[in-house]
């Protein structure tokens, strides 16, 4: 099966095969240098996680995949398309965790109040260092740096939550992600259809 990658104007290309036989893009089109972008597999987006944590855990897998394009690319056009992914990414993220996730673990367990307390000021700097980026957008000479503060605390807060929230919730809400994921994917539905 042929994949493909779009230009940025949308005309779509055919990704070459490897010698292994899969039509994985090759580094130049993942790290967008030559403006092409992978056009994601349907069957990947159809296939959701099981329960919350996975989901969870797919949604950070997401952002590091970015962040290694954006560190694989010096394209500042590709750098500044590959930060909005990645805003949109968080900012969606963070959404169903806010209002679905942290209010469980929250009520649910004795550990939760204090993980969730500490998880919602990182999702408050987050949100603060996204809205700078912002503003000063990709061709801003501050903005690399400032990027690099979004992805030191985006891995912080990931290596914490996937350290300590994720374990206590498995254990202590296990009967309870099924129900999470599904409430998750319709409120991910909703919000990027808006």
């Amino acid at each position: 099966m042929e994949r493909y990658g779009f230009t940025k104007g949308g005309t779509a290309l055919a990704l070459p095969e490897h010698s292994d036989g899969t039509n994985a893009a090759p580094a130049a089109y993942e790290s967008n240098v030559s403006g092409v972008y992978p056009m994601p597999s349907r069957q990947t987006d159809q296939e959701q996680p099981v329960d919350a944590i996975a989901m969870l855990k797919a949604d950070h897998q997401r952002v590091r995949d970015l962040f290694a394009e954006y560190e694989g690319t010096s394209n500042a056009d590709a750098k500044g398309t590959l930060a909005d992914d990645v805003f949109v990414e968080l900012e969606t993220h963070a959404q169903l965790e806010e209002n679905i996730f942290y209010p469980t673990v929250n009520e649910e367990t004795e550990e939760g109040p204090e993980l969730v307390k500490e998880s919602l000021h990182e999702h408050a700097t987050v949100k603060q260092l996204i809205q700078e980026l912002r503003q000063m957008g990709p061709q801003s000479k501050e903005f690399d740096a400032k990027f690099h503060e979004l992805m030191h605390n985006v891995e912080h807060h990931v290596a914490e939550e996937e350290a300590e929230m994720f374990p206590l919730a498995e254990e202590a809400l296990a009967e309870d992600l099924d129900e999470m994921s599904a409430e998750m994917q319709e409120l991910k539905k909703e919000i990027l259809a808006s």
